[in-house]
């Protein structure tokens, strides 16, 4: 397959699914997070894995270099405090770096909407990380699950 992937969240549980599928058809995949140890220890073909912090916009250009596809996996929640303002920065970091890149089609893990008054913080936060994806004038498909359950990964070791 000629056309490159990047998975942003790909140690999450719903990314190392992705990471694992994506390879077994064939598909060249950079997989990055912030934590890659699990995924480099798979060793899948086709897979390159890289550390990522999206708080660092700079590196964001040379991430997405060559990529046709980004699939964005990445949420705040984990992050404590003011997870709605963490998600805009990297949302919007990365919408900037996506207006200078060749990316032709973003894939965005979202969750269901309700209307403005209804919304929890985590629907706001989906919400807006949306909206700004969309600015960057790439086209995104927005898939927006319900609930996700599965196992949680592993520790890091």
């Amino acid at each position: 397959m000629s056309q490159s992937v990047l998975v942003l969240g790909a140690s999450g549980y719903i990314g190392q699914h992705l990471v694992r599928a994506l390879s077994a058809r064939g598909y060249p995949v950079l997989a990055a997070a912030r934590h890659i140890d699990r995924l480099q220890k798979l060793a899948l073909p086709g897979v390159t894995c890289r550390s990522v912090d999206l708080n660092q916009p700079q590196d964001l250009p040379a991430l997405l270099t060559g990529i046709d596809t980004l699939y964005y996996l990445v949420h705040g929640m984990g992050e404590g405090g003011d997870f709605i303002a963490h998600e805009r920065r990297v949302a919007t970091y990365v919408r900037d770096a996506l207006r200078q890149s060749s990316v032709r089609q973003v894939i965005f893990l979202s969750s269901l909407q309700a209307p403005a008054q209804e919304q929890s913080d985590h629907l706001r936060a989906r919400q807006i990380t949306g909206d700004l994806l969309r600015e960057s004038g790439v086209p995104v498909t927005e898939l927006r699950a319900g609930i996700i359950v599965g196992a949680a990964p592993p520790p890091s070791r």
